[in-house]
């Protein structure tokens, strides 16, 4: 396991990426419309999927054949995807945490296949 894929990393990580997450309403118009809660439920719903395909990868000590950096970055591109489908398709909060988790995995499946060890 290399320094970038270690828990204090991935947990700083993912603690700055849900402070950044928590200033969102306070840009938002529709905060107003809707309750604080409701926001805050979908910020989490955003994020957590990939951060559970992070931590099952973690425990199951997979072998991956990119940097922890490069996981950090498929990790980031997994919570926007996860956003992008969640408001372009209006997706349930409860589809988006198995969709998150889905589209982490099949990043890290990509990478092994692309970036095979000969």
């Amino acid at each position: 396991m290399d320094r970038w894929f270690s828990p204090r990393f991935l947990s700083l990580f993912f603690g700055v990426t849900l402070f950044v997450s928590s200033l969102v309403p306070y840009f938002l118009i529709q905060t107003w419309e809707k309750g604080l809660l409701e926001m805050g439920l979908t910020i989490f719903s955003y994020t957590l999927g990939p951060s559970i395909a992070v931590f099952f990868l973690a425990k199951g000590k997979a072998d991956l054949p990119v940097s922890g950096l490069a996981f950090s970055g498929f990790f980031l591109i997994s919570i926007l995807l996860t956003v992008a489908l969640g408001l372009g398709f209006q997706i349930a909060f409860t589809l988006l945490i198995p969709i998150g988790f889905g589209i982490q995995i099949f990043l890290v499946q990509i990478s092994r296949v692309l970036f095979k060890k000969n």
